[in-house]
């Protein structure tokens, strides 16, 4: 029996929240247009930011530098963006991607990992961070000041999120179940559900022959040069795109897709780095091989292309 789609992935979502960063401040607005005799609306409210101030570059003499007081919140929100999407990296619809079912538990661990470090992380701001940014705020913004409106650690707190969200993917034949709703709207969303579910899966597809097409002729389009350049990411890329693949394996169900991420897999994770930038050998074979497998596997790609 043939597994359904909803049986194979789950849809992941990361929601994330930080705190109020700045205000519009319209009654400035408001003044400026009346002291010109302009039309209102004319004049875009200024935007005085809390968390961000500009220090002198000691590196590049008198330039200004910015400064970001939620760095530390947004780095951490990054990275664990980052961790995620490189397990669930092809989106769905409207901030959801698709999970295939052998990255959930991979999903479950980075969600303990970094919702773990929640507490840590804000502790660490509110304690360092905040109270000094709170402190110099009438000297940063002068005039525009309001102590009412400057957001309040509490309010700060509030906001802060970082979560991943794991929900099931509703096909048609969950629609059907759902009680209490007119025959006239379940089939209107059982048709939604089908034609979303269908479209996801050529569009994911599709993207996932692009993305492993990419770095295996970026190979190609570097070891061509008289004098190329080796950065880790040529590999890195490449075999990223490699290791991932398995993992769409029910979901894409083709053979050809998993042969060759397979024969680069056998290939190009013998290779190193620094073995290429050292011998003009290994950079022939490299090249050698990825024009080879690309010849191979592109009569298959150009079908979703």
């Amino acid at each position: 029996m043939q597994q359904s789609i909803a049986s194979k992935t789950m849809l992941a979502a990361i929601e994330l929240g930080l705190p109020r960063q700045g205000t519009q401040l319209k009654i400035e607005a408001t003044k400026i247009e009346q002291e010109n005799h302009a039309e209102k609306g004319s004049v875009r409210p200024p935007s005085i930011t809390f968390f961000k101030k500009e220090v002198l570059n000691p590196d590049k003499g008198k330039k200004w530098l910015e400064v970001d007081g939620l760095a530390a919140l947004k780095e951490f929100q990054n990275e664990y963006k980052q961790a995620v999407y490189a397990l669930a990296r092809y989106p769905y619809s409207a901030g959801l991607y698709l999970a295939p079912a052998p990255v959930i538990d991979d999903l479950v661990k980075l969600k303990e990992k970094y919702e773990g470090k929640l507490a840590e992380v804000w502790m660490h701001w509110a304690d360092k961070e905040y109270p000094e940014w709170a402190d110099t705020a009438p000297q940063r913004m002068g005039a525009f000041y309001d102590a009412s409106d400057f957001p309040t650690l509490a309010e700060c707190q509030k906001r802060f999120r970082a979560e991943l969200v794991l929900i099931p993917l509703a096909e048609k034949e969950q629609v059907a179940r759902i009680a209490l709703i007119s025959p006239k709207s379940q089939a209107l969303l059982m048709e939604h559900a089908d034609a979303t579910s269908k479209q996801a899966m050529a569009e994911l597809h599709k993207q996932i022959w692009s993305d492993f097409m990419k770095p295996l002729q970026q190979v190609v389009t570097v070891f061509e040069k008289d004098k190329p350049k080796i950065y880790d990411t040529l590999l890195g890329n490449l075999m990223s795109m490699v290791n991932l693949i398995p993992s769409y394996k029910e979901l894409c169900q083709d053979p050809e897709l998993e042969a060759a991420a397979a024969a680069a897999k056998d290939v190009f994770s013998k290779m190193t780095t620094d073995d290429l930038r050292a011998s003009d050998e290994a950079r022939k074979l490299a090249l050698f091989q990825a024009k080879d497998l690309i010849a191979k596997v592109t009569p298959f790609a150009r079908k979703f292309a």
